[in-house]
């Protein structure tokens, strides 16, 4: 059984990042609280399934997964997730090749396939009729070497992607409309077609794959290259969701 099986890491990546949340690792037994939540995160197993693994009470384990989830959320999360641990001037340098160039975002929409609910309400925003499963989306925005700038939701199956685009840009004054600048460039699919019109009022280049016009069967050459074009710098954001 490979080392990453039931953690996601190697014990490598593993052991930095106990390195980088002291808080956790001084605590007592921090290390085995952080493999514990890392467990959870990976295999989705019972608490009670994980107690009789780990050789510990299930209250034990619960207690411990806890301490680990605060303190990740306030002292890792902050500096590795999300639109505030690197800033626009930093970014730009040591993404995009530097200050003078636009960010490239490619912006996506994944999906994390869960049980059915028993609660009505629940199952009903978490049936997706496209995949014909139970599920929640997370949503991407991925430099174009493969970086996380930001990741949101996790929303309900029944949120579009240009929904979200819409939510998130809509305001003048949220986060996302504050970080990105007139000229930044969007690389996205057909599915945030809704949302093209907001994008280029914000003063944003949006590029999409090409649809066919009204009355053509299919699109001209040069048309056909731009589209393919527009698919191949969107494979970082698939390798990420993988």
């Amino acid at each position: 059984m490979p080392e990453h099986y039931y953690l996601g890491l190697t014990k490598a990546q593993y052991q930095r990042i106990l390195s980088e949340v002291p808080r956790l690792s001084n605590k007592h037994r921090g290390s085995f609280a952080l493999a514990a939540y890392l467990m959870k995160l990976r295999t989705g197993d019972s608490d009670e399934r994980m107690s009789a693994l780990l050789q510990v009470p299930r209250s034990t384990l619960e207690r411990h997964m806890n301490m680990a989830r605060e303190i990740l959320n306030q002292d890792f999360v902050p500096r590795n997730v999300g639109i505030n641990h690197i800033s626009r001037r930093n970014s730009s340098n040591g993404l995009y090749g530097g200050e003078a160039r636009s960010p490239i975002i490619i912006a996506d929409g994944t999906y994390i396939y869960i049980e059915k609910s028993s609660n009505y309400l629940y199952q009903k925003k978490t049936y997706s009729l496209h995949k014909y499963r139970n599920l929640v989306k997370p949503f991407l925005f991925v430099c174009s070497d493969g970086y996380n700038i930001d990741i949101l939701g996790p929303y309900s199956a029944t949120t579009s992607d240009a929904d979200i685009i819409n939510n998130e840009f809509g305001d003048e004054s949220s986060a996302l409309r504050q970080y990105f600048e007139p000229g930044d460039v969007f690389i996205l699919d057909r599915g945030f077609r809704d949302s093209l019109p907001l994008l280029e009022r914000c003063g944003y280049q949006v590029h999409v794959p090409l649809s066919p016009e009204d009355g053509e069967s299919q699109l001209s050459t040069r048309d056909a290259n731009k589209s393919r074009a527009v698919t191949m710098c969107r494979w970082v954001v698939e390798v990420t969701l993988l």
